[in-house]
């Protein structure tokens, strides 16, 4: 399994037309995300962005695997995320994921 940070990056090697795809997916979600910073955003938006997070945290959850193995190629071993303390919080804590954003920030799943 890849690494998500190697997941994410668009280099050379996976070719221009992979990075057009990529960025074609990221602005199509971008704009049926809500818009603006979290401080003026009203609660039904914050609502759908809540929901989003609660299906991709549950999805990441679900393979078994601890954060290490998420983030960096051939790592073994870690805390599952079902019993990492913080994962834990952000996924049950709603506020939690809230107070990460600054006010200015545009608050979506991605960022979370």
């Amino acid at each position: 399994m890849s690494s998500l940070f190697k997941h994410r990056r668009v280099t050379e090697e996976t070719g221009q037309e992979d990075g057009l795809a990529y960025n074609e997916r990221v602005l199509v979600a971008g704009e049926r995300s809500p818009q603006g910073p979290i401080r003026f955003m009203s609660q039904e938006e914050k609502d759908k962005v809540h929901r989003v997070i609660d299906l991709r945290l549950k999805e990441i959850e679900d393979t078994g695997l601890s954060k290490e193995e998420l983030l960096f190629d051939n790592f073994t071993g870690g805390v599952p995320l079902s019993r990492d303390p913080f994962f834990q919080l952000i996924k049950k804590n709603k506020l939690a994921r809230e107070v990460l954003i600054e006010p200015t920030e545009i608050f979506t799943a991605d960022r979370i």
